[in-house]
């Protein structure tokens, strides 16, 4: 039977819970990161038995953590630090083709991306971009089919999308995608990646 993981969304002790009867039941983890006090976790799949878990603890943020389970998301064993100073996180990926994990994180001037090429272990950072504002909730950071990165982030009031054709090592320049001639603030920009260079984006406008 598939397998359902999940995690908590409270800014305390991450909890994991993990159903294999499509959700009729569900197996408690009480406490499966590493630190006491965390914030803004996702995440992730790979694979039927693989489940990265992305998070910030403790708060006030600190770290920036990825966590690794490998049976369905019940417990998350392996911990990788993608950075040490406490960056927001937007949001993880994974490329199922080559299993390389993604993670958007920012301060409030740059967007960062970074990768794991050793199933979270380790992690890499490049810039994506420091030219625009960040931090205003969530910079996302998708795969597609081919393998092309794209990084979705809103400054307030434009939605900018950039891509990578290397995993990450470098980044295209940002192009605006939203029309900004009746609606001059667009937040939380969301993004789904395709095959083949195709990439559908998502806003809401206020």
């Amino acid at each position: 039977a598939s397998a359902w993981p999940l995690s908590s969304s409270a800014a305390a002790e991450i909890s994991s819970a993990l159903s294999t009867d499509r959700g009729g039941h569900f197996t408690l983890s009480p406490a499966v990161a590493i630190g006491p006090s965390d914030d803004r976790q996702w995440i992730e799949a790979d694979g039927p038995n693989t489940i990265y878990m992305l998070y910030r603890a403790p708060v006030p943020a600190t770290g920036l953590f990825v966590q690794r389970s490998d049976d369905h998301g019940l417990t998350y064993p392996v911990t990788g630090l993608v950075n040490p100073s406490g960056t927001t996180p937007g949001y993880i990926d994974v490329d199922h083709a080559n299993h390389r994990v993604y993670v958007a994180h920012s301060s409030s001037s740059a967007l960062t991306v970074g990768y794991s090429a050793d199933q979270g272990q380790t992690w890499h950072n490049n810039t994506v971009d420091n030219t625009t504002n960040h931090g205003t909730l969530f910079d996302c950071v998708k795969v597609g089919d081919d393998g092309t990165v794209y990084a979705l982030w809103s400054d307030g009031m434009n939605i900018y999308l950039a891509h990578s054709l290397d995993g990450g090592l470098s980044w295209s320049e940002k192009v605006r995608v939203n029309d900004n001639h009746l609606y001059r603030t667009n937040l939380f920009p969301w993004l789904e990646a395709g095959s083949a260079g195709r990439d559908t984006r998502g806003m809401i406008r206020q």
